[in-house]
């Protein structure tokens, strides 16, 4: 699931939506942008209760990631950021300025799983949706 609850039909108890499928079908994958503004932490919580095997940490970051807040584009369109959240002129999200170290730690802190599931969420969880969890991924002795 490619940004996880964002512009995806939400939970509710009546109609579990997209989220609702990814976070009961053992065979979805969450990709989750965990800054704490695209996904509230209760809700990455969620995901981690559901399915912190299945959580994948992406950034979704654009070119202004690592800059100082100001105005940029995005695909053509103007785009502000502040405080580091990026916004179309509308006032929606607009890509993110997260980091993986930082996506890694804020999982770490808003959801208290452990450093090391947080890393297998950024390192070895996308090996394993690719397929390639048999060279790249995860270190071992040797």
């Amino acid at each position: 699931m490619v940004h996880c609850f964002n512009g995806m039909t939400g939970l509710h108890h009546r109609e579990p939506g997209m989220v609702g499928a990814g976070l009961t079908d053992p065979r979805a994958w969450l990709e989750l942008i965990a800054d704490g503004h695209h996904v509230h932490p209760a809700a990455m919580k969620l995901c981690c209760s559901c399915a912190k095997e299945r959580v994948v940490l992406i950034t979704d970051a654009m070119q202004a990631a690592g800059m100082p807040d100001g105005q940029y584009t995005l695909c053509g369109e103007q785009v502000e950021m502040r405080g580091g959240i990026v916004r179309t002129a509308s006032g929606g999200l607009a890509g993110s300025t997260l980091s993986v170290d930082a996506a890694v730690r804020n999982m770490v802190e808003l959801t208290g799983v452990s450093p090391a599931e947080a890393i297998h969420m950024a390192s070895l969880h996308p090996a394993r949706l690719l397929g390639i969890d048999g060279q790249l991924g995860s270190l071992k002795v040797g």
